[in-house]
């Protein structure tokens, strides 16, 4: 509580974590807390929350346990604590007796109430009545990407008009929930206000208030109407961000500025970059990282404010990585973006891109940047939907690098065409290479044993190829490159190859060839006993 006094709820909860024991038919989780519950709990205790909260109609949603719906009884005027299990129905019910003396609501005022979400299951009347309700309230209630609209859907429902408000604490846990709820957002077409966990919590906003860590994008997020948010939010709140955080890194002269999605809407990070520059010497590189992990995005007027801060005077020399994750860009803020990044092109020496969405379209212009960026050595995609065509226009620059010593095209949707345009662009530099989980069968990675055999990569010290359905024809492919393709090769993981039997008798003899091999990976092939008896005769000669 802000004026230092301790707040005690009296809540049942279940003694077993069941997480392993609910389905989707009977879903258990609502009967102990989830990591968002007590963010949601110190928002209601906050000045902003008791002047949200003092006289309102307050429903929570998924309440499971019910501490939050109860806290706030202490000061609305009318409780509706609802869930959809009518085990934890009958536990809210429990739990709303033995606060009862500390709710300010009447009892005729306070009740419990299954409730299913969506727009096919709206609560009947004796729940509420439609848009009856001030403030509803949700804690780690976005589980699934078809929950986040579904919650939506009965929070509109439910908000009172004008002036409803969906008070959501949420916690990241898939990106592809991060992004349905953002779509959510779009289709119900709500104004979203991200209040600063550091405004109401007095701990590191990288720690939760009951000590454990929270995950990047831990979120208490303010929903309402577009046609209604007007500048309510904006006229009745001082909230101050945070800058972003500089973190010197240990046994480099480098810099990083950690960069959240919300320090792109005004010139934040643009002072921030100057400072850290400003502040070291001219020795000290600074590596950028936006990282918008949750249902956020770095949208194209977000992108213009940190290509405006990457392209300043100031910045001339000094960015050595750029560094983006779960931003979401899409093909228009790359292009926004793509100006600055090449301003920085003759300085750059790291670049990554995990979770953006990047598709070919937007690889069509990340490969125009990467064309003058000459002094990278480390490149790195994850989780994007590049496709073949996507790595074509990326992998056509990439033997130019003559630094390159990392590449990293994991989860790309990459199949044999794009396997192929990899093979043709291997620098000679390279000394890891990571093709991980795409689409890649024999037919593709015979090109890349192609180039290896013609010597295109003699210092390659660490290959992934695991997630890839390259079967034993991939594992005959491999028996050929690796004795005279990958003299160095220090680490090779093939796990989930389905190699089979017959893949891992081909592979086996080759081995021994790679006389500083010191990692093997090779679970979940289908191997047996045949193909581990050839494998045991080539490990003596390792």
């Amino acid at each position: 509580c802000e004026d230092g006094e301790a707040v005690v709820v009296r809540a049942e909860r279940a003694l077993d974590f069941p997480e392993e024991t609910s389905t989707a038919e009977h879903d258990e989780t609502g009967h102990v807390a989830w990591q968002a519950m007590p963010i949601l709990c110190h928002f209601i205790l906050s000045s902003q929350g008791q002047n949200l909260l003092k006289g309102s109609r307050v429903l929570e949603l998924g309440a499971g346990i019910g501490v939050p719906g109860i806290l706030a009884g202490r000061v609305c005027a009318e409780l509706v604590l609802t869930d959809s299990n009518d085990a934890v129905v009958e536990r809210l019910s429990r739990n709303i007796q033995l606060n009862r003396a500390d709710i300010a609501c009447a009892p005729g005022a306070t009740r419990v109430a299954n409730l299913l979400w969506g727009a096919g299951a709206f609560p009947p009347k004796e729940t509420a009545t439609p848009q009856s309700i001030d403030v509803v309230l949700g804690s780690d209630v976005v589980y699934s990407a078809s929950s986040a609209l579904a919650l939506l859907e009965t929070a509109d429902f439910l908000m009172a008009k004008p002036n409803g408000v969906l008070v959501l604490a949420y916690i990241p846990r898939w990106p592809s929930v991060d992004r349905a709820l953002r779509d959510a957002f779009e289709k119900r077409n709500l104004e979203v206000t991200s209040v600063p966990l550091a405004s109401f919590l007095d701990t590191d906003e990288a720690s939760s208030p009951d000590g454990h860590a929270l995950p990047t994008g831990a979120c208490l997020l303010l929903l309402r109407r577009r046609d209604e948010a007007t500048s309510r939010d904006k006229e009745n709140t001082t909230w101050k961000i945070d800058p972003p955080a500089l973190v010197t890194i240990a046994d480099h002269a480098a810099m990083e500025l950690r960069v959240a999605a919300e320090h792109l809407d005004d010139d934040a990070v643009a002072s921030s970059l100057a400072e850290a520059i400003g502040g070291t010497s001219a020795a000290t590189s600074v590596s950028v990282c936006v990282n918008a992990t949750g249902p956020f995005a770095v949208t194209p007027q977000r992108a213009h404010k940190l290509g405006e801060a990457l392209g300043a005077d100031t910045c001339e020399g000094r960015i050595s990585g750029i560094h983006l994750t779960e931003s979401w860009l899409g093909a228009e803020g790359w292009a926004t973006l793509a100006p600055s990044l090449k301003r920085r092109a003759a300085s750059l020496v790291s670049f990554s891109a995990e979770g953006d969405e990047i598709d070919d379209a937007a690889a069509a212009i990340l490969g125009e940047v990467l064309a003058v960026c000459a002094n990278l050595e480390t490149v790195r995609f994850a989780r994007n939907p590049l496709g073949d065509a996507g790595v074509e226009a990326l992998a056509r620059n990439v033997a130019s690098f003559a630094g390159l010593t990392s590449l990293t095209l994991s989860r790309c949707d990459i199949g044999d065409v794009g396997a192929a345009a990899v093979a043709k662009a291997l620098p000679v530099t390279l000394t890891m290479l990571d093709l991980s989980s795409n689409e890649i069968t024999a037919l593709g990675l015979g090109d890349l044993s192609a180039a290896w055999r013609q010597g295109k990569c003699p210092a390659l010290t660490r290959l992934n190829i695991s997630g890839n359905d390259v079967g034993p024809g991939g594992g005959a492919e491999l028996a050929e490159a690796l004795p005279t393709g990958t003299p160095a090769l220090e680490c090779l993981d093939l796990r989930g190859c389905s190699l089979s039997d017959a893949g891992l008798r081909w592979l086996a003899p080759a081995l021994p060839s790679c006389g500083n091999l010191v990692e093997l990976h090779l679970g979940s092939n289908g191997v047996g006993d045949g193909a581990a008896v050839a494998l045991a005769e080539a490990l003596p000669g390792m």
